[in-house]
């Protein structure tokens, strides 16, 4: 792309690739308190390397970084609640659209976006009535945004080579956060209640990562890895799985996550189901389960029945209460984003063992689905779901890339059961799957239109001959030749391969 650029805004683009480490430091140093020379010294290298890869492939590079940096989106805050993270993808959005203008867009969406644009719609269809119209607002920003890239990916046209680059940033990205994390990062106690003293958090300038965000969040690169390593034909991404995975699934277990062990077991599951080596992911899923018991920190948090983790953390008065405000909001929904509201409204009907306080959220991404979108509303978010989990059902087994659509059912599962005790559709993590998704079935959708073409032209070229043929010799005295029958040209024609 870089190539198609003027020579003299070429050297300008140069020119801003090797100052983007300085304009990076001179930003960096007064917000964290380190010295210029080494805010310096350590973004010269990324930056400069990232800054070049957005001004050559802007559109892979940008959306690369929104996902890879979902994991830490929380440690990237500015105030008012905007986020690098929301500005990289607010800026592949617009690369997005821009190749859409330059090289043609795909002429169909996957079911799983239609679906999901079909539940966005209903979201702010309930602004009219919701509970609490300015959080509503923010929810439709939070969730249309990554919706937003998802479509987009998946009508752009896509190579290979882009798509990789997303499955690197993934893997690669939490590999690294999960070996810092695990290696360099002490546990440290709950922010909020003092305890817990042996999870995994992460923090970063007064900003933080709980430990069920942080589990979350490193599900899908887990799945990612897990299937490399198992199903690959390609030994860079067998040995980048096998090398990843064992950091990501060690930072999980250290976060004593719920919901993160659940949704780790459902990936382990789902890869002895469906991966090329079962008997080697049922090993790994038989030493995780050793492990996770060893450690023992998220069994006894998922079985508590005292302490601060009693019934789940609170959670379960949370759902009695959530479900009777569903009882009071059943047909449309009390609005997107609106659960607290309609929770209040009900918390004063529910008897309470203990008070687990005003304005909760779900933790509950069925419960809080049905209470905010209403009957309709909540079948169209759990449709979108299934259609998601579904979109890549035509990779056979044999297919090269059968890895990656186990890899990515595995996350859309393990996302899915993690959110049985997370909202996380207002969470970038969440969207990190549908992207990928939405990139592998692109890539293909380009890939068939090609061998389709071509496909459609060999066909023309035969049918062209044949008529030729038929229509005998052209030069007067020469022997007549023998020519095939019509019905066994179009035959030939109609065998010729459709993919």
């Amino acid at each position: 792309m870089i190539a198609a650029v003027p020579l003299p805004a070429r050297r300008l683009l140069i020119v801003l690739a090797a100052a983007s480490p300085f304009i990076g430091a001179v930003a960096l140093a007064p917000r964290t308190g380190v010295s210029l020379v080494l805010a310096l010294e350590m973004l010269a290298g990324p930056v400069a390397v990232a800054t070049w890869l957005i001004l050559t492939r802007p559109t892979a590079t940008l959306v690369a970084l929104y996902i890879g940096l979902a994991p830490v989106d929380f440690l990237l805050s500015f105030s008012g609640g905007f986020t690098i993270t929301r500005l990289i993808g607010m800026a592949a959005v617009g690369a997005l659209l821009f190749g859409l203008l330059a090289r043609g867009a795909n002429r169909t969406l996957p079911g799983g976006v239609v679906a999901w644009l079909a539940a966005l719609t209903w979201m702010v269809v309930t602004l009219m009535w919701s509970g609490d119209p300015p959080k509503t607002i923010e929810r439709l920003i939070s969730t249309g945004l990554p919706l937003l890239i998802v479509t987009l990916v998946a009508l752009s046209k896509i190579e290979r080579k882009d798509v990789e680059a997303l499955f690197v940033a993934t893997v690669g990205v939490a590999a690294a956060i999960s070996a810092y994390a695990v290696i360099a990062h002490p546990p440290a106690p709950s922010k909020f209640t003092g305890e817990n003293a042996a999870r995994l958090w992460l923090s970063n300038n007064g900003a933080s990562i709980d430990p069920n965000g942080l589990a979350f969040s490193l599900l899908t690169p887990l799945a990612v890895a897990l299937a490399a390593a198992l199903g690959s034909g390609s030994r860079f991404w067998r040995i980048a799985g096998f090398v990843a995975a064992p950091f990501i699934a060690a930072a999980v277990l250290a976060t004593e996550s719920r919901g993160g062990l659940l949704g780790m077991a459902a990936v382990l599951i789902w890869m002895t189901l469906r991966s090329r080596n079962r008997l080697i992911a049922g090993g790994i899923l038989a030493a995780g389960l050793v492990v996770s018991v060893v450690q023992g920190g998220a069994w006894s948090r998922l079985f508590s029945h005292s302490g601060t983790d009693a019934e789940g953390a609170g959670r379960l008065p949370i759902w009695e209460t959530g479900v009777l405000a569903f009882k009071n909001h059943w047909l449309i929904g009390n609005g997107y984003g609106a659960f607290t509201d309609a929770f209040n409204q009900a918390y004063l009907q529910v008897p309470h063992h203990f008070h687990i306080g005003w304005s909760r959220e779900a933790h509950n991404i069925v419960l809080a689905s049905f209470v905010e979108l209403g009957v309709f509303g909540g079948a169209l978010v759990l449709y979108a779901w299934w259609r998601q989990f579904r979109q890549l059902r035509t990779i056979s087994p044999e297919d090269p890339d059968a890895w990656l659509r186990v890899a990515l059912e595995a996350s859309i599962l393990s996302v899915f059961i993690t959110g049985f005790f997370l909202d996380i559709l207002v969470l970038k993590p969440a969207w990190v799957a549908p992207i990928l998704i939405a990139a592998v079935w692109a890539m293909r959708s380009a890939s068939g239109a090609q061998v389709r073409a071509r496909t459609q032209a060999a066909r023309v070229s035969v049918w062209t001959s044949a008529t030729t043929d038929v229509a005998g010799p052209t030069n007067h005295g020469s022997t007549p030749t023998a020519t095939p029958r019509l019905a066994e040209v179009i035959g030939a024609s109609s065998r010729a391969p459709n993919i």
